[in-house]
């Protein structure tokens, strides 16, 4: 969605944005800058952005700026002395408005309260009064063009790696009373995400967390994995982030060890959710439709999903997929609510079973949606029994 479309639908100006970029996808996607500290941010509807950054940034900013967005320093607004950055900013603020006679100001969810309610207080004190209105910025960055698909493949390229050099751990790893066994040493959930760390970190990449969990353990979806490593199932789930390019990847494997004949089955059952997910997947297509027809499949085996009230103990108990960009899990969703996907959406598709009793099983790709289905961008291997 265009972001003046978006400001169409919510009757607003202009948007306005204050934060740094290094943590804030929509103010990295708005303006294409790095910066470590606030800074701001405005587009008024029938013109052109502007940004205003701190006086040390403004050069590097000028080069390394969004085309078309016009970059100011904060001294080029304002010299007084003895303000702080945020009541300079404030300042700025209140003279764009006036000079672009703007009324009501849409700014993201997360827009800082003071700032909001400190700029409110100053046009009353004038005897004027703005609207400040709460968009949802992550819109304008659903549909991804062919550079951000780019950077997104390179983020999964390093993905890949990382669980590469997983997959080659495990294999080379011997079992010992059902533990994990690496060059004679008890292998650890924390050792083997060290291990996938430097791999990301040697390509260019970061992560937040890293899931390398095995047994029980794993029927937590979300659990990051702690001591010693079961032969089965192995869990890992990476999800770097480019240093440079900012945007993400995110891979699940599932492994096992041995050859647990129900594990190799509940396998076979996710990989073929994740294949059914797979043929309906289209532009125009709801993301929730997706997700239902997982369900069922799920449900006809027998199995509890989100919104079944099945009393079996192995369930699928998320959505089929998300979003991913300049966040691991942004908008559209495979899954209740989800809306239609359009060409250029790009998401994970990844089912899963988690027992307690047994453990979890996931398989994740990355793709982008199209015409006529999608393009898968990933190319890791589909194997279980290492």
């Amino acid at each position: 969605m265009d972001a003046r479309v978006l400001m169409e639908e919510n009757n607003v100006d202009a948007i306005l944005v204050f934060s740094e970029s290094y943590n804030s996808p929509n103010m990295y996607y708005l303006t294409s800058l790095l910066v470590p500290d606030p800074f701001l941010y405005i587009l008024p509807y029938d013109d052109k952005p502007i940004a205003v950054v701190p006086d040390i940034e403004v050069n590097e900013a000028r080069e390394k700026c969004k085309e078309g967005l016009k970059i100011y320093s904060i001294k080029e607004f304002i010299e007084e002395f003895g303000y702080t950055e945020k009541e300079k900013y404030l300042k700025i603020t209140k003279k764009l408005i006036q000079n672009f006679d703007l009324r009501n100001i849409g700014v993201p969810r997360d827009f800082p309260i003071f700032f909001a309610d400190k700029l409110k207080n100053e046009f009353m004190s004038l005897d004027q009064d703005i609207e400040i209105t709460s968009l949802d910025l992550s819109r304008v960055r659903e549909i991804k063009g062919s550079k951000e698909i780019k950077l997104i493949e390179k983020a999964q390229r390093c993905a890949e790696k990382g669980m590469a050099r997983a997959r080659d751990i495990l294999k080379d790893s011997s079992v010992i009373e059902n533990k994990l066994y690496y060059n004679d040493n008890l292998l650890t959930s924390e050792k083997l995400r060290i291990e996938i760390e430097i791999e990301l970190i040697k390509n260019g990449c970061t992560s937040f967390d890293i899931i390398a969990s095995s047994g029980r353990e794993s029927s937590n979806p979300h659990n990051s994995g702690k001591g010693p490593m079961n032969s089965a199932p192995i869990m890992i789930d990476i999800f770097p982030q480019l240093k440079l390019g900012r945007y993400c990847g995110d891979l699940t494997r599932t492994f096992s060890k041995n050859e647990d004949s129900e594990i190799l089955k509940r396998y076979e059952f996710v990989s073929e959710a994740q294949e059914i997910a797979f043929d309906l997947i289209k532009d125009g297509v709801k993301g929730s439709k997706v997700h239902n027809i997982v369900c069922e499949y799920f449900e006809e085996l027998g199995f509890g999903t989100p919104r079944s009230n099945s009393k079996s103990n192995a369930n699928f108990i998320h959505s089929t997929g998300h979003g991913i960009g300049l966040e691991i899990h942004e908008t559209p969703k495979l899954g209740p609510g989800g809306r239609e996907m359009k060409k250029g959406h790009v998401v994970t598709v990844e089912p899963g079973l988690y027992d307690p009793k047994v453990g979890g099983i996931r398989i994740e790709d990355v793709v982008v949606v199209n015409e006529n289905g999608f393009k898968n961008l990933t190319e890791f291997e589909k194997k279980v029994l290492i």
